[in-house]
């Protein structure tokens, strides 16, 4: 039973060195190549991709908060059709050990801003789950489906090892209502109880 302890013991004392190398090895990372806390690209808003064309998810948020809210379902649901990639789904997009290795300042300005915008995909989740709801009711069932199919990609898209925590459980909140409202038009499209 000791030995089983010293063995587990040293590896957690491996495992801790390795982080503890990682971080300071991408620290010296951004020292070399020129990153200061006051440098533009350490702000979340720009760890976003800028180069692919067409409407991403902060596109599709701006138009919902200022009430565009056909706009921005026709949006998401054109980035569902198109096969968009995962990083159009995503408010930012920057992993965990990413994040963390920023300095202190940095990471406190982040997680505002990253706080902000995922309260802002909340309340759109929860519009976009209305108007699917609302598609159902006027007996649009594959309306509802495609909705509820980009929502449950807009929520893989921001889950796993290269998202923060943070947009994980968003994330994972958002995968899982869909499959929930989903469950539920399958069971009402082979004539169990109707959605609620």
């Amino acid at each position: 039973m000791n030995k089983k302890f010293l063995v587990r013991y040293v590896c957690l004392i491996l495992t801790g060195a390795f982080i503890v190398l990682a971080v300071l090895y991408f620290r010296g990372k951004q020292d070399d190549m020129g990153v200061t806390e006051n440098d533009s690209h350490t702000s979340a808003s720009n760890e976003l991709p800028s180069s692919n064309p067409g409407a991403d998810i902060n596109d599709i948020l701006q138009q919902w908060s200022t009430g565009k809210t056909e706009v921005s379902l026709r949006n998401l649901l054109q980035l569902y059709d198109e096969k968009a990639p995962q990083t159009k789904y995503r408010p930012f997009d920057i992993s965990e050990l990413r994040f963390a290795i920023k300095s202190s300042a940095v990471r406190k300005k982040m997680q505002k801003e990253m706080e902000a915008r995922f309260k802002i995909l909340k309340k759109f989740n929860q519009d976009m789950q209305s108007q699917a709801k609302a598609a159902t009711a006027a007996g649009d069932n594959a309306k509802a489906r495609q909705i509820l199919l980009a929502l449950k990609q807009l929520g893989q898209a921001n889950t796993g090892p290269e998202m923060t925590l943070l947009a994980g459980l968003f994330g994972k909140m958002i995968e899982s209502q869909a499959d929930k409202e989903l469950a539920l038009l399958d069971e009402a499209e082979s004539g169990g109880m109707p959605p609620p």
